[in-house]
């Protein structure tokens, strides 16, 4: 499979951060993502083009979002950071691109120990190009020993 370098980073900054708290999801803020992008991965981008390769991430099923609201005490509703989660097609992506995918993901994922035959046998994605942009690039990024969130 091929998406942009991009997307790529943000998949992989975003399963860094579920990995780092040890839980199937996490709530960064845009800004904080942007921020990650750029000390992590030297990839400074804007919030609209973050904003753009988040949707492209979620319509192709690779990242999952859900809206996060709180309540002030004098009753009034206030928006707080999306929960971001990645599905199994992303860590399936993520591991054929050469990212060692926690143990535990794939427990959740699967409900089961995962064997090596149910990692491989008929769970290979489709060989389509996710990106339609013919200025994408792919390049092999692989993950860092250990990312902590400042």
């Amino acid at each position: 499979m091929h998406i942009a370098s991009t997307r790529h980073l943000i998949l992989l900054t975003i399963y860094s951060i579920v990995e780092y708290s040890k839980k199937t999801f996490c709530h960064p803020r845009r800004n904080t993502l942007i921020v990650f992008l750029d000390d992590w991965h030297n990839r400074p981008i804007t919030l609209s083009d973050l904003d753009y390769h988040i949707g492209i991430l979620k319509i192709n099923g690779l990242i999952k979002s859900y809206r996060n609201y709180g309540r002030r005490d004098d009753g009034t509703v206030y928006g707080k950071a999306s929960n971001r989660q990645v599905t199994g097609k992303g860590l399936r992506y993520l591991k054929e691109t050469g990212v060692k995918v926690a143990k535990y993901l794939w427990v959740w994922l699967r409900g089961k120990k995962p064997t090596k035959d149910s990692l491989y046998k008929n769970n290979k994605l489709p060989q389509q190009d996710l990106d339609q942009r013919s200025d994408s690039g792919f390049e092999k990024i692989s993950l860092p020993e250990k990312h902590k969130p400042p």
